[in-house]
């Protein structure tokens, strides 16, 4: 056993016992967030355990199928690194969300329609295009971002996202993105940054060395979820609804949409393979990724 699996033995054998008492199919996720998502969206048909942060979530289920427990797997964000397809290749039964992630996931569905309808402008929406045409307005701005996600893992870039207001740099009136400011104050905020200009470069997809991210199940466009977020939160502010600015924080509006699509998701495509891919491992290395129907 490796060091870095010993780090996480406590929630494995936690899952094992529970084993001995629930026979349930078990899936390991991420986060708080999830787990609720999963649990009120397949009312209770699996047993969910919470790991923290995907990487533990993974290396968990990593070691519960080397001890060789079946009807195990985990479900957690693809993102934009390589970490979800690499343990899929060694056989570590992985379902990852649509897209990036889950709200990315939910993005493409019709949560993403019936939550704008509520919190949105009808008529703004409607003099807008709809909600299709809102949601590729958004996405516009969402895919740059997605483009140097994907590059700084690829480079090891260190960029801090976290640190720059992606909402900031989008204008009410128009939702113009101003990309150079917000790569700009992506170089200000992360030592070890490239020139502004291979950002922008990246951005804008004219770097043919930037390996873009996608969805095995063919959702695009590709993008983090939150960034989805943060340029819808400042279209419901003039451009699509006229909504508080602490109303159209991306946390938030990830709750809002969670709640929306959770009872959906089980008669989704998405998750109707998540059921079979779950049947599938009832057997030790038998679950495989279903092709999307």
């Amino acid at each position: 056993m490796t060091a870095s699996i010993k780090n996480f033995d406590r929630v494995a054998d936690r899952i094992r016992q529970h084993r001995q008492a629930d026979t349930r199919p078990i899936i390991v996720v991420e986060g708080p967030s999830d787990y609720r998502f999963l649990r009120a969206g397949f009312d209770e048909e699996y047993a969910l355990f919470p790991a923290n942060t995907r990487s533990i979530a993974l290396e968990v289920t990593e070691q519960l199928t080397e001890w060789r427990l079946t009807n195990v797997a985990c479900v957690v964000d693809r993102d934009f690194d390589g970490e979800v397809k690499d343990k899929e290749a060694v056989g570590v039964p992985v379902f990852a969300y649509e897209n990036a992630d889950l709200e990315a996931m939910l993005s493409h569905m019709d949560a993403f329609s019936v939550m704008i309808s509520e919190i949105g402008s009808e008529k703004k929406i409607k003099g807008l295009g709809g909600p299709a045409r809102l949601a590729e307005l958004v996405s516009a701005t969402a895919i740059p971002v997605a483009r140097l996600r994907a590059a700084n893992c690829q480079n090891g870039w260190g960029l801090a996202f976290d640190e720059v207001d992606l909402a900031s740099k989008i204008a009410l009136n128009d939702l113009t993105f101003n990309l150079r400011g917000y790569c700009t104050a992506l170089r200000q905020k992360s030592p070890d940054s490239p020139p502004l200009a291979t950002l922008i470069a990246v951005a804008e997809g004219l770097d043919p060395t930037v390996i873009e991210s996608s969805c095995p199940r063919h959702s695009s466009p590709y993008y983090r979820g939150r960034d989805f977020l943060a340029v819808l939160g400042v279209a419901l502010r003039q451009q699509a609804g006229s909504c508080q600015k602490a109303a159209t924080d991306p946390e938030h509006l990830a709750g809002i949409l969670r709640a929306t699509g959770c009872k959906a998701i089980k008669g989704s495509s998405w998750g109707k393979d998540l059921q079979r891919f779950m049947g599938d491992t009832s057997a030790p290395k038998k679950a495989k990724i279903p092709r999307p129907r």
